[in-house]
């Protein structure tokens, strides 16, 4: 993460605090978040908690990488409550599928030709224009409270490829066909963290999808729609809440990601009823504030220094440009002048060469005369030589021949005294053998009655601890067989006991179902009389005028 990211996500983290209270954040009301996820079939490894005879669930796919898998577009909003902690906006814009039916090409074993089949859309700006403009603009318009008219309402995006620009014509024009005000922003690059749907809804999803164990495409879609649409509307909204912690903990790392989400005990204060006024009441501390404010300060002045000295590098460098255009073109004449020097020197040089080379043949000519007058009288030299090297050999090798001889009668008497001194040494060696092997017998003899007494002394020894481990194991057995008996008693009760809150869960979806639907039909209900209202104090309004226009034509 560069420090440009770090100033951006810090930029951002301020532009959520409220101007009134610069140390409070904003409610996030008017705030929606939207992302894309891919939700997976299956993953390569899953952990499961299993009884000891139950056996191991088992889940093939060819190869890891056929696992199937669908890119989902999300969008949320943080919901509100009404009187009672009644939810009035639920806060789930929606989800849909990167996904179009296509008929299939061929015929396979599984259907026939022209069969429909969900397929992957690759998603591009265009196909992104077009969910943003046929669903989520729809979306907003037909699930936002009514009480926020004329009300910006914030679209927030990270800064993917494919994702609109804040002025794109084709979001503008269908924003503008509705009667609300809806703006793009993007989020500070490489920062997931400031999603809520990257921050915890997306997690939770693809959890929640996982236990569903879907067989294909459609049941996976159908999957993850329900999920969503049965999320808590309570785990939404403290989603909210530990955003604006991250927040919190992002100034206090000056921008960085090396903080840990911290623990705000809110099962606990939701359960006390105060999660509501907490997150009003949350605040940033003032220093971290004061020193955020001031890294984005000094950020900005280091930024205008680099500017100005860039400009001046700038001015230099065209300065050293010009300098070194103009040493070039001085340097150029004084190649061309040396060469013009050197192309004089050369000529001259030829000429003294060719002159200096001809007195060179002509005392070589003159050496290898006298050269060849001195090789005659050394070969001359050399034949008298060697004929005295000749006659010395021949003695040498007389004398030579006659100490050879001499040596060969000693070597002789020597061979014949050494053989009879060895067989004196056989005969000895053969008597020490003799008695060495009677020695060895004897101590052989010996061993093996060690031996054989220490092998009964050791089965003796054997059959006793072989008798002892018997006992030991069968001690061992009856303790493990009341261990195991324990054992599946406690997991009948820790059954019993998760069919109970199973149960108990489901009675409470039942009854927050029935809740939302209640408050859904009495919204609609408030809208229908709005509505009426509205179209009788029209009517009220023209009969008023058509009676105004009778009187003055009267």
């Amino acid at each position: 993460m560069t420090e440009a990211n770090k100033i951006q996500r810090l930029q951002h983290c301020l532009s959520m605090l409220d101007e009134n209270s610069p140390c409070r954040f904003k409610d996030m009301d008017n705030f929606v978040h939207i992302d894309e996820k891919w939700f997976d079939m299956t993953k390569v490894n899953n952990s499961y908690y299993l009884l000891p005879e139950e056996p191991k669930p088992l889940r093939t796919v060819k190869n890891k990488n056929s696992i199937g898998k669908v890119m989902f577009l999300a969008a949320v909003a943080k919901p509100r409550y009404g009187e009672g902690g009644v939810v009035t906006f639920d806060g789930k814009i929606g989800t849909w599928a990167f996904v179009k039916e296509t008929p299939a090409p061929k015929k396979s074993k599984l259907r026939p030709k022209g069969t429909l089949e969900l397929k992957n859309v690759k998603v591009t700006r265009d196909v992104m224009r077009q969910y943003m403009c046929n669903l989520v603009i729809p979306a907003i318009q037909d699930k936002w409270p009514d009480e926020d008219e004329g009300t910006t309402i914030f679209i927030q995006q990270d800064n993917a490829k494919p994702h609109l620009l804040p002025h794109d014509d084709g979001f503008r024009q269908a924003v503008a066909q509705t009667d609300l005000d809806i703006q793009l922003i993007q989020q500070p690059p490489n920062s997931p963290d400031l999603n809520v749907l990257d921050l915890a809804l997306f997690r939770s999803l693809q959890s929640l999808t996982d236990t569903r164990a879907p067989k294909n495409i459609k049941e996976l879609i159908e999957g993850v729609e329900e999920e969503y649409n049965n999320y808590e509307v309570n785990k939404l909204s403290r989603s909210f809440f530990t955003l604006k912690t991250v927040m919190i903990q992002i100034m206090r790392v000056e921008g960085g990601v090396e903080y840990d989400i911290p623990h705000n005990y809110k099962d606990l204060l939701e359960a006390e009823g105060r999660l509501e006024e907490v997150m009003d009441d949350l605040c940033v501390p003032t220093n971290i504030l004061t020193e955020t404010k001031t890294i984005i300060l000094r950020y900005i002045k280091q930024q205008e220094e680099l500017a100005r000295e860039a400009s001046a590098k700038q001015a230099a460098e065209e300065a050293s440009n010009q300098a070194a255009r103009e040493a070039h073109e001085a340097s150029k004449k004084q190649e061309e002048q040396v060469a013009r020097e050197a192309c004089k020197a050369r000529k001259k040089q030829e000429r003294q060469a060719a002159r200096e080379a001809r007195k060179a043949r002509k005392k070589q000519e003159e050496q290898a005369a006298r050269e060849a007058l001195k090789a005659r009288k050394k070969q001359e030299e050399q034949a008298a030589r060697e004929a005295l090297k000749a006659r010395k050999k021949q003695e040498e090798q007389a004398a030579r021949e006659a100490l050879k001889a001499r040596k060969k009668q000693e070597e002789q008497a020597e061979r014949e005294a050494l053989k009879a001194r060895k067989k004196q040494e056989e005969q000895a060696a053969r008597e020490a053998l003799k008695a060495r092997k009677q020695q060895e017998e004897q101590a052989a003899r010996e061993e093996r009655q060690a031996r054989k007494k220490q092998e009964e002394e050791a089965a003796r020894e054997e059959r006793k601890a072989r008798k002892k481990q018997e006992e030991q194991a069968a001690r061992e057995e009856r303790q493990a067989r009341k261990k195991q008996e324990e054992e599946a008693a406690r997991e009948e009760r820790k059954a019993r006991k998760k069919q109970e809150e199973q149960a108990a869960r489901e009675e409470r979806q039942a009854r927050k179902k029935q809740e939302e639907q209640a408050a859904r039909e009495e919204r609609e209900a408030r809208k229908k009389r709005k509505r009426q209202e509205k179209l009788e104090a029209r009517e009220e309004n023209d009969a008023s005028n058509n009676k105004k226009a009778s009187e003055s034509d009267v």
